[in-house]
């Protein structure tokens, strides 16, 4: 019965008659003071369509689309164009972030999914105007869209243990930061590779579905899923990548996260006060960048869960997951482009306004990137990590002697 009342129907005569179940059901466990009156949520969400569900997120889509695409070719030409010799080695870091948010916002874009979890099996519906191309093209993008996330997850701490690698040894070359970005990407390709041959046929998706869920109007719909995760294993290993990894990766995050906060804050007394203050900007502006999968990443994975393992099931959760998804690479060039000074100075210029220069602070623009350190950050941060620099009070014990100063993180 509880199954049952949670559905939403798809079409008008489903919607009225579960509707008028749910009332009956909260009225009847109302008055035995077992549930409270949720017959006006029911209510609700029952007489929401579907149209109105697919105009709305399928609008989202393009909203984050439009946003992130042109924000991170935009990124992409300043890394291009305008990164300084100093940092040459963080470009790579910036450059592999980059291409890959824009991979993942296009196919995010281009497949526009809601998906369907039917017990073992997974049915994804595609919203996107691409679904003309037919549901093969769409189960691509679909498959990109992991491929991206996966890649994501992976690369996510690489940034912050370099930020701290370089505070305690010689900065590597941008020959090992490639290799090591290339070694990561290996076993997303694999998960790619693996969930491409995992496609079930449209003809069987749609039937099973009907089956499954009979009250569900799949009329004109264009989805493609995937086989029964208990008959072919590798889909659950593909699936699995998707939610299980991202929780030791943001434990390893925040732990050179406190890395670097305890070298800094042990090294405080050894630095002038400029260089604590700029370390303070770099700790906050590191904040913010861990608290992307906080906002992005970690809300759709819990309600896939939830929805998956019918804890709660509402057919506005089938919408939420992947536009939720689609905000990260939408936020990232944005924050890169903030706080990367040189690219934030182009930005600046590009749009008739000078560089507004604090008093005491240096003068000269991009200048003040130094030959040794470089950031840490693919989708943040620039710190200039000068081992040599004057701009100390005494020396450091650490191999490196003291940082310097963050001289790109400054105020706008």
């Amino acid at each position: 019965m509880m199954a049952d009342v949670n559905r939403t129907g798809l079409s008008g005569r489903a919607v009225c008659a579960q509707n008028q179940i749910r009332i009956a059901w909260c009225r009847r466990h109302k008055q035995s003071h077992y549930f409270p009156d949720t017959s006006i949520m029911f209510n609700f969400l029952a007489m929401i369509s579907t149209t109105v569900y697919d105009r709305v997120f399928s609008t989202i889509y393009y909203i984050t689309g439009c946003i992130g695409i042109p924000g991170n070719l935009l990124l992409l030409g300043l890394i291009i164009f305008k990164t300084p010799e100093s940092l040459r080695v963080y470009r790579v870091l910036l450059f592999n972030a980059c291409i890959t948010d824009i991979v993942f916002s296009l196919a995010t874009t281009l497949a526009q999914v809601r998906i369907i979890p039917n017990r073992w099996y997974f049915v994804y519906i595609h919203l996107g105007g691409a679904k003309a191309l037919g549901p093969t093209f769409e189960y691509e993008m679909y498959t990109l869209q992991l491929h991206s996330i996966f890649y994501t997850f992976l690369c996510f701490p690489l940034s912050f243990g370099f930020r701290y690698f370089v505070l305690i040894r010689p900065v590597p070359t941008p020959r090992t930061l490639a290799l090591i970005c290339f070694a990561l990407w290996i076993p997303a390709f694999i998960q790619h590779w693996l969930f491409h041959f995992s496609q079930m046929d449209p003809a069987l998706v749609r039937s099973k579905l009907q089956a499954a869920k009979p009250e569900y109007n799949l009329t004109g719909l264009v989805m493609s899923g995937n086989y029964h995760m208990l008959e072919y294993p590798l889909v659950t290993i593909v699936l699995l990548t998707i939610i299980l990894p991202m929780f030791p990766i943001y434990c390893l995050v925040m732990f050179f996260y406190n890395k670097i906060d305890k070298f800094l804050r042990s090294h405080a007394d050894k630095m002038s006060t400029s260089t604590v203050v700029n370390h303070r900007k770099l700790l906050i502006a590191l904040s913010i960048q861990a608290s992307l999968p906080v906002l992005f990443v970690f809300p759709p994975i819990g309600l896939y869960l939830l929805y998956h393992l019918e804890i709660f099931q509402c057919t506005l959760l089938e919408y939420l997951v992947f536009p939720i998804f689609s905000c990260y690479p939408a936020a990232a060039p944005f924050i890169t482009i903030y706080y990367v000074r040189p690219y934030r100075t182009a930005i600046r210029r590009a749009i008739g306004r000078s560089l507004r220069i604090r008093p005491g602070s240096s003068t000269g623009g991009d200048n003040n990137f130094d030959n040794q350190s470089k950031m840490h950050k693919p989708t943040l941060i620039v710190t200039d990590h000068d081992i040599k620099s004057g701009d100390t009070k005494g020396s450091a014990k650490a191999p490196n002697s003291e940082p310097s100063q963050p001289d790109s993180l400054t105020s706008p």
